[in-house]
């Protein structure tokens, strides 16, 4: 690139942004998937790049080593930074079913079918050639289908399935691609080569995931030794998404997607709460922003990439490709979710979803990026079969993007997969009941502290207490429709739901708090999470199998540190104690943290009761017996504790306190700063003391071997 048209690049990109951001307002007025109206203004920009003043955006080109290398690390990580390990494991079979034995009947049905049709119009091309057509055009990107179900509210675990399959077909998709290239390149096939291509498709697959899941681990912990510094954690997770692609694919090589997702999968998880509590939530918006801008200029340069692209000259193979395509994505998706509907023992996916599983499986960045790293002029593949894939190749990403996705909609009102269930209505009027009821108790706050004029209280009281009323009676209304039998059921499945998230919430803000340790948050979340996914698949708690395997891990560790203590090395037992007395502390911690969230979820039922949400009184009082057999349980360990070891017991608290204190003076240290008390140099300076202090603080065991020492017990 010259120098002196390096400011073209500059400006074509900001125009590029600048028409991505005009693009996501408008969109949502017109209520249509973004990718769907970016690949519109990409074939707008095609036509008119051809004359000035728009001529500077031919400085442009998508290159492949753009999207594969800057662009698809960043969207990788994006898609499975927020999935959940839980949902993964719920629904892995199905998953895998999909990502890998979808796509390859997917490919081989393509690639076998375009060969047979386009012999029989006279255009003869390697059935190889088509096979690798058949590889790059299966990667699914499922961006446009998910903004379609998120705004229509499909069930969570179809969208679970489009999004896991898409994340792990596109590594099994570029693996399939570059096996398949490898044949092609490298002559006759033979069986030998077959199998040495099979064993070379799990290498890539399992060594991506090796080393993604080890490189996560490593970002993990170099994140937890940095504290409120988001600068810093998350250009360690940009780092990580970009190094585990291009060490994945350029010097261990194996699979550069898979790795990246692993390693995103493992930040999302095992180091989502070694993330700074202040900087957590900024690191889901950046990462949202920055899949926002890699997908914006993919599309507009999707458009502007084909302004060369002489269509025209293969009207009948695009025609072909197209119903090829769209009936094997059908093939594909039939062909392999009977098996897993009947052998895998997961919950079963419904003809209905199987059809807006084929229907969704849009086309996106990915089989572009693929198509462009084909070698330009080579034996196996001349350039008029480079030019026709690459046109088969766009055609398919703007039928899929033009047609299917504007098309979804339909029929997932057809599916009636859009229609809220009795629960949801339930949970909806519930809703409404608790807002209102939280308005009309803070206006009444209003008014008697004087913020709120008395005329002008009684005039919102009245519309909301108006509101109030409406949203009971439709409660009563769809009660009564429902029967007795059924609504106390789904209502009791509500209130549990309810009361769970807030017993989760609890846990994750003593923890921000620094009440807890990150693995008993790890093994009390786990247990919510659990208990809410047998809630949503109507499980009985009490049927349910074991205790989840990050509490029955626990529970293990301190069988194996009884045994331990039988050995007599003293460097042994000296460890054991050690481990023994972190289990202790964390058994306080666990019992401590039950009982705080448990009063949360009982002073929440509290509310419920007086904003008679729930007017079935039997519900409620099921769930409170439940909580409050609970409470008392955690008070009786805690007393056992407190009698077993008073002096753990009081280390513990003082260091607990001694942490609020500090978190607290924090909070006054930063109200300080925002009203100009304080001068930015000093806020810094007692902010990393504080912080420094509670880092130091939080040692229990020093703190119970110095109370020991001092009492002459040590």
């Amino acid at each position: 690139m010259h120098e002196s048209s390096f400011f073209l690049v500059v400006l074509a990109v900001s125009f590029l942004l600048f028409l991505a951001a005009y693009v996501a307002v408008y969109v949502k007025q017109i209520r249509l998937p973004y990718t769907v109206a970016l690949t519109v203004f990409g074939i707008i920009l095609s036509i008119l790049s051809r004359f000035a003043p728009f001529d500077f955006l031919n400085v442009l080109e998508l290159s492949p080593d753009l999207v594969f290398y800057l662009f698809l690390p960043m969207l990788i990580f994006e898609g499975a930074y927020n999935m959940k390990f839980l949902e993964l494991r719920a629904n892995f079979k199905t998953i895998s079913a999909l990502a890998i034995g979808s796509l390859l009947v997917s490919a081989f049905f393509i690639g076998w079918a375009l060969f047979q049709v386009f012999k029989m119009i006279g255009l003869e091309i390697p059935f190889i050639t088509l096979l690798l057509f058949g590889a790059l055009i299966s990667a699914t990107d499922p961006i446009a289908a998910l903004a379609i179900f998120k705004e229509l509210g499909v069930p969570k675990r179809l969208r679970l399935l489009l999004e896991g399959e898409s994340v792990a077909n596109d590594g099994t998709a570029l693996v399939l691609f570059q096996v398949v290239l490898g044949i092609a390149s490298g002559g006759a096939l033979t069986a030998w080569k077959l199998a040495e291509s099979f064993g070379n498709f799990w290498f890539l697959v399992g060594g991506g995931i090796i080393f993604g899941s080890v490189l996560g681990i490593i970002f993990s912990k170099l994140i937890e030794r940095i504290r409120n510094l988001a600068v810093v954690e998350i250009t360690l997770t940009l780092v990580l998404a970009h190094t585990a692609f291009i060490f994945a694919e350029k010097f261990l090589h194996v699979s550069g997607i898979i790795a990246t997702a692993s390693a995103a999968m493992l930040i999302g998880n095992y180091g989502r709460y070694k993330i700074s509590p202040e900087v957590r939530s900024f690191m889901e918006h950046f990462w949202e922003y920055m899949a926002f801008v890699a997908n914006s200029l993919i599309f507009l340069l999707i458009g502007l990439s084909i302004r060369e692209a002489r269509f025209g000259n293969y009207i009948w193979p695009i025609i072909i490709a197209l119903a090829v395509v769209f009936i094997a994505r059908f093939v594909s998706v039939y062909a392999v979710i009977p098996f897993t509907n009947k052998l895998a023992k997961e919950e079963k996916t419904p003809f209905s979803w199987q059809f807006i599983l084929s229907w969704g499986g849009l086309r996106g960045a990915l089989p572009m990026a693929i198509v462009l790293i084909l070698p330009a002029d080579s034996p196996f593949l001349p350039a008029e079969h480079r030019e026709l894939l690459l046109v088969l190749t766009v055609s398919v990403i703007y039928f899929t993007l033009l047609f299917q996705a504007p098309t979804l909609t339909k029929f997932l009102n057809r599916f009636r997969l859009t229609v809220l269930t009795p629960v949801q209505q339930l949970e909806q009027e519930e809703g409404f009941l608790l807002m209102d009821s939280a308005i009309l108790k803070k206006l009444d706050e209003m008014k008697a502290s004087g913020k709120l004029p008395a005329s002008t209280h009684e005039r919102l009281r009245e519309l909301y207490a108006g509101l109030h009323k409406d949203a009971e009676q439709r409660l009563r209304t769809l009660l009564k429709d429902r029967g007795e039998i059924l609504s106390h059921e789904e209502m009791l499945f509500i209130l549990r739901k309810h009361l769970l998230g807030i017993e989760r919430q609890a846990y994750i803000r003593l923890f921000d708090k620094h009440e807890i340790s990150e693995r008993m948050l790890v093994v009390l979340k786990d247990k919510i999470d659990r208990q809410i996914d047998r809630l949503e698949r109507r499980v009985p708690q009490a049927a349910a199998v074991g205790k989840g395997s990050r509490l029955a891990f626990w529970e293990l560790e301190q069988k194996i540190y009884k045994f331990i203590d039988k050995i007599n090395i003293a460097f042994v037992k000296n460890w054991s104690k050690n481990r023994k007395l972190d289990f202790e502390i964390e058994v306080y911690q666990k019992y401590r943290a039950r009982k705080i969230a448990v009063e949360k979820a009982m002073k929440e039922l509290d509310n419920i009761t007086a904003t008679r949400v729930f007017i079935d009184q039997a519900v409620i009082d099921a769930v409170r017996k439940q909580y409050d057999y609970w409470f008392e349980n955690s008070l009786k360990r805690l007393d056992e504790m407190e009698k077993k070891n008073p002096i753990l017991i009081e280390s513990i608290r003082f260091v607990i306190g001694n942490t609020v204190s500090i978190a607290l003076e924090q909070k006054i240290l930063r109200e300080l700063l925002q009203k100009g008390i304080l001068a930015e140099n000093a806020y810094a300076e007692v902010n990393d003391y504080l912080h420094g202090l509670i880092v130091e603080k939080h040692d229990v065991k020093k703190m119970y071997f110095k109370e020991l020492k001092e009492r002459g017990m040590a």
